[in-house]
């Protein structure tokens, strides 16, 4: 596993991707598709449907050491969504859609839903 501070990787997926490969390295792909589109959820405002692609990929990395990490990332996702959901490395599809998220109209967040 690659040795990061925690300054270093607080507000980046760099380091989940790195667990994800680590731990699950039959499944990574799966897992950092979900965590994009999961980003990609939160910043279309689809906040209940990102926490729960999100929390079950932090489900399949959970453990003492990396609680911290994951909770300031979870923190850090407002503002952050598309940055952290190519971060990850995601499947060529994906990065397309978060791509035209980016270009696309700025849209008013949904309530919780």
């Amino acid at each position: 596993m690659m040795n990061f501070l925690f300054e270093e990787r607080a507000c980046s997926a760099l380091y989940l991707q790195q667990i994800l490969q680590d731990y699950h390295p039959t499944r990574s792909q799966m897992l950092a598709d979900m965590f994009a589109m999961g980003c990609l959820l939160h910043y279309q405002g689809e906040r209940s449907a990102a926490s729960m692609l999100i929390g079950q990929v932090f489900d399949a990395v959970r453990n003492i050491e990396e609680r911290e990490y994951l909770s300031t990332l979870m923190d850090s996702i407002s503002g952050n969504e598309l940055r952290l959901a190519c971060e990850i490395a995601p499947s060529m599809e994906l990065r397309e859609l978060c791509d035209r998220a980016r270009q696309g109209p700025s849209r008013e967040a949904a309530c919780a839903r």
